[in-house]
């Protein structure tokens, strides 16, 4: 198609070419260069997700040189990262992990010293590893471009770039609304949940505790692929039955005061829509 990027013909064509930085419906930013395809003609190898096609082009994804300089990547970004993928929380789910098995990067060839980053955990829903960001700014896209919120942007210069908040303090004291947005498009342990699990056991094996668990109804119809079942099926039921096991002594659907929110922040769009105001950040967390 006229002005179509080369990346968007050849995934149409059913052609696998791997990114790190790529978002879909986002102006192409060309930042990771593992798009990279070499076109007949072009000197330089070309990033795929912000080259225009053009009529009669001839284009190799996979030449040895293309896959020399995509495998010469990875290793780079592996150079500076921590070695710990068995305790790592996106361990066999990891982007960065994925394209060093497809492309075969089974020693470490890039050695020196490493940036010394220290986990920011002040989020009480997001824990933040600049360790292990390899700066493809998909957090930083998502969340400018499309919560409207820039809690987070590129900072500093050269081998000393990050991402993080300004002036480089705790996400707990920053603009960020703990959407989740930037887990969502992390390719690696960067950003992750916090985890609450040994919280939550140690009080379900207390004798002296009465647990209970109060859950949205979104869960109960969003659950079901995690554990292999049809996408969309309803398993409250199932749920409700599994946390009675885990020893919560009652479980509650919190649909009526979903169905309230809804009403209030359907109330607060119209309202802002009829006087012309700027609308605000909603967001809804389960």
């Amino acid at each position: 198609e006229p002005g179509e990027m080369i990346l968007t013909a050849l995934r149409r064509a059913g052609i696998n070419v791997p990114t790190l930085c790529y978002m879909d419906n986002l102006f192409p930013s060309g930042a990771c260069r593992m798009c990279v395809v070499e076109v007949e003609g072009q000197r330089n190898l070309v990033p795929s997700c912000a080259f225009p096609v053009a009529e009669g082009m001839k284009i190799q994804t996979h030449s040895p040189r293309v896959v020399r300089a995509r495998k010469t990547i990875v290793e780079l970004l592996l150079s500076d990262h921590p070695d710990d993928c068995l305790y790592c929380v996106r361990n066999k789910n990891c982007e960065l992990q994925g394209l060093s098995s497809e492309l075969g990067v089974i020693q470490r060839r890039y050695t020196g010293a490493k940036n010394n980053y220290k986990q920011d955990i002040s989020s009480p829903s997001i824990v933040r590893d600049p360790s292990k960001c390899i700066l493809c700014g998909r957090c930083v896209r998502v969340c400018e471009e499309i919560q409207g919120v820039a809690a987070i942007d590129f900072a500093r210069r050269g081998s000393k770039t990050c991402v993080e908040t300004a002036f480089g303090e705790g996400l707990n004291v920053s603009s960020c609304i703990n959407c989740g947005q930037c887990i969502a498009v992390c390719p690696t342990g960067a950003l992750t949940e916090q985890s609450h699990i040994q919280m939550i056991a140690d009080a379900l094996n207390n004798p002296d505790l009465f647990c209970v668990v109060q859950h949205a109804p979104s869960v109960s119809v969003t659950l079901a692929e995690e554990f292999g079942m049809k996408p969309g099926a309803d398993v409250d039921g199932i749920m409700v039955s599994a946390l009675r096991q885990l020893g919560f002594k009652r479980v509650f659907d919190t649909s009526f005061s979903a169905d309230l929110t809804i009403m209030e922040e359907g109330s607060e769009l119209v309202r802002r829509i009829k006087t012309g105001g700027k609308l605000p950040m909603m967001t809804s967390c389960s």
